[in-house]
Order: C-alpha cells, then sequence, then structure tokens
C-alpha cells in the first residue's frame, strides 16, 4: 500500500498533490502537566490513495509573535477522507505571556509544512476560538 501511495505521488509530482489537502484546527488543548499544547488538526484527503506524510512542522502565532512550534516527524498515512492528527506543541512562554491580550481575541494562526517524499506544501489556516 505504502508503494501504491509513493508511486502515485511520483507520477502526480508536478501538480504537488499535497496541495488538494484540506487542513483546519480541531482544536488547542494545554497539557499544562507535561508544559505542551496538544494540537488536532483535521484533515481531508480527497485522493483516492493514502498519502504517506513523512513530515509535519509548523508554528503557531498571533499577530506576527510566534507562541508554539511543533514537528511531527515519525511519518504517517492520510487515508482517503477525513483523517485526525494530533500534535505536540512545544509553547514559547514568555511569548504567550506577552501576547495573552491578543490569544484572548482569539484570531490563532497555524502555520504548517507538509511533507512526502519529495513534495512539500506550506500554508496557513486561521483559527478562531
Amino acid at each position: 500500500m505504502l508503494a501504491a501511495g509513493l508511486a502515485f505521488l511520483v507520477m502526480r509530482a508536478k501538480d504537488n498533490i499535497l496541495s488538494r489537502l484540506s487542513v483546519s484546527l480541531g482544536g488547542i488543548i494545554p497539557d499544562i502537566r507535561n508544559l505542551r499544547l496538544k494540537v488536532k488538526l483535521n484533515i481531508f484527503n480527497p485522493l483516492p490513495t493514502a498519502i504517506p506524510v513523512t513530515t509535519i512542522s509548523g508554528k503557531i502565532s498571533v499577530t506576527n509573535t510566534d507562541l508554539a512550534d511543533y514537528i511531527n516527524n515519525e511519518g504517517f498515512n492520510l487515508v482517503p477522507g477525513p483523517n485526525i492528527v494530533e500534535l505536540n506543541a512545544f509553547p514559547l512562554f514568555a511569548n504567550v505571556i506577552s501576547s495573552s491580550s491578543e490569544i484572548l481575541k482569539g484570531n490563532i494562526n497555524f502555520k504548517y509544512t507538509i511533507t512526502s517524499g519529495p513534495l512539500s506544501y506550506s500554508s496557513t489556516v486561521l483559527y478562531q476560538i
């Protein structure tokens, strides 16, 4: 199955099929005990085959101030249809405290880069609390 997904990616590399994925932020939950944020991503794969993701990384920010960084380089497959991916984000506490009034306004930018083999796609999603 993984080989079929990679073959499909290679054939469609010119189109960068990763841009077809629909990504939305499902939620951000503080994990105070572990000093992290649990980030839930909703990713919809409209393609007829699974996409092997090698890395997803990015930043959570508000008004151009970075609040947290995250990376998942363990690899996973995005099956056709809806997928839920959970990530651990590591907050930059000084920035979180100094930006607390902006955070409470509820407009959080979620920047991400998805990599699958030789393909990479970056975008930003606005999350409103």
